[in-house]
């Protein structure tokens, strides 16, 4: 799947200017905001914003598009429509997108994964997102904070590109409280067909 993944010039912009403010740059930018911190995505075919409520961020790994969120690892991989839709398919794109996602990683991973459905969300406007969790194999005698217990993905679109969320929990985080940010953060999701101008966005942020 990391083929699939775009790369992509990462800014953080903060509406405190503590870093550097750059205009309508291209790619994953981070915008700290009252409640957290808003990931907007800025290209010239299609743009979107979303935001994480949190007070502690991280930038983990930005090129692969890996961040923490009040230590909550969040990963984006962004999908473009054309790797897997079939038109002739009866399955809607979240559901197509799905089975494309479950089918690597079966093949790939060499998971063992149960036939399962991904739970519906509805959004705001008559949108709606994909949310389903999976718990990998390990030995129940590891008992360390960092071992991984379970993993957590939603999915949404825009006309253009799947929006792929995925987060892999500890035992040090709690499961409610992660599953809460991700669906809180799904519902602020919102798409354009051009950039989203940052200093405007910045400017009303600071006016909220």
């Amino acid at each position: 799947m990391n083929n699939f993944i775009f790369k992509i010039v990462l800014v953080f912009v903060s509406t405190f200017s503590i870093f550097p403010f750059q205009i309508q740059e291209d790619g994953l930018n981070i915008v700290k905001s009252k409640k957290g911190f808003l990931f907007v995505f800025n290209d010239s075919t299609e743009s979107f914003m979303i935001e994480f409520e949190g007070k502690k961020f991280l930038d983990i790994e930005p090129e692969e598009l890996i961040f923490s969120v009040d230590n909550q690892i969040i990963q984006f991989t962004i999908v473009p429509l054309s790797l897997f839709l079939n038109p002739k398919s009866k399955l809607d794109t979240l559901m197509q997108h799905f089975n494309f996602e479950i089918k690597y990683l079966k093949q790939e991973l060499r998971a063992d994964i149960p036939e399962f459905e991904p739970q519906t969300l509805s959004l705001p406007k008559a949108r709606k997102a994909l949310f389903w969790e999976l718990s990998p194999s390990r030995l129940d005698t590891d008992t360390s904070s960092e071992t991984v217990v379970r993993h957590i993905f939603a999915t949404t679109n825009t006309n253009k590109f799947i929006v792929f969320i995925s987060s892999p929990l500890t035992k040090a985080n709690n499961p409610t409280t992660a599953k809460e940010r991700i669906q809180k953060a799904l519902n602020s999701f919102r798409f354009q067909p051009s950039r989203f101008n940052l200093e405007t966005l910045r400017d009303s942020l600071l006016k909220k």
